[in-house]
């Protein structure tokens, strides 16, 4: 399971952004305990508007670190 993923400076993603699957507590059936004390969602939901990185930061997920071939778009520097 993923507890946390986050990604910058990858595709048109500038700054960090941030997946975290972390609980409080076992709040409801998503939750589940993977350690003593550590619990996670089973599901995860990216929403935004239109062109706000949602496809690449998938991208990014399903690639795991860019090499270095990837370039920046739309980001300064």
């Amino acid at each position: 399971m993923i507890r946390d993923f986050w990604v910058k400076n990858y595709l048109s993603i500038c700054d960090k952004q941030e997946l975290s699957f972390v609980s409080k507590g076992p709040s409801s059936e998503l939750v589940t305990e993977v350690a003593d004390g550590v619990f996670l969602y089973k599901l995860g939901i990216l929403y935004g508007s239109n062109a706000s990185g949602k496809s690449n930061m998938l991208i990014a997920m399903k690639r795991g670190v860019p090499s270095a071939g990837y370039a920046k778009i739309g980001c300064d520097g």
